[in-house]
């Protein structure tokens, strides 16, 4: 796992999901820290896609907030560290960026190895929610399809403005 092909949004969601262990005094980051800190990102591409999907960000949270007060407590000055659920997760991650041709680890990749190594409990709170992996693929094929369609256009702009330049006199 190489953290310098994370994109700046996966690197906040990993912050945020060490942070929220540490607050709810967990030793371990777990899959239901780092689903959290998805979901919780303002503006954030996943609240976004599970939106579009119909899901209420605000109960999963809330879920979420369950699960995680319902792990494991450590007191005293002791270091986080990631879980072996979550490194299954960061691993999957890495392999769906590449299988994808992704150059950078982002947060869609996190939620796709979300679906690969969820934990019992986040696997419950994306089931009750209708949240399926291939639906939210979907999801995520539409907004790329889209933005490469803009990309395109956008790149074709400027050529069909230098070709009409020529012509004008």
């Amino acid at each position: 796992m190489n953290a310098q092909n994370f994109t700046q949004k996966t690197i906040e969601t990993i912050q945020t999901a060490q942070s929220m262990a540490q607050e709810n005094q967990n030793q371990y980051i777990t899959p239901e820290h780092i689903l959290y800190a998805l979901v919780d990102q303002d503006g954030g591409l996943i609240p976004s896609l599970l939106g579009k999907m119909g899901v209420d960000c605000n109960t999963v949270l809330a879920e979420l907030d369950t699960a995680i007060a319902a792990l494991p407590k450590v007191t005293g000055d002791t270091d986080v560290y990631l879980s072996r659920e979550a490194d299954r997760v960061m691993q999957a991650a890495e392999k769906s960026a590449k299988s994808l041709g992704d150059e950078y680890l982002s947060v869609e990749h996190l939620m796709i190895g979300i679906f690969a190594a969820a934990t019992p409990a986040v696997k419950r709170i994306l089931a009750d929610h209708g949240i399926t992996k291939s639906a939210f693929t979907a999801e995520l094929a539409k907004v790329k399809n889209t933005l490469r369609k803009e990309q395109d256009w956008m790149n074709r702009q400027p050529q069909a403005r230098a070709g009409k330049a020529q012509y004008r006199i």
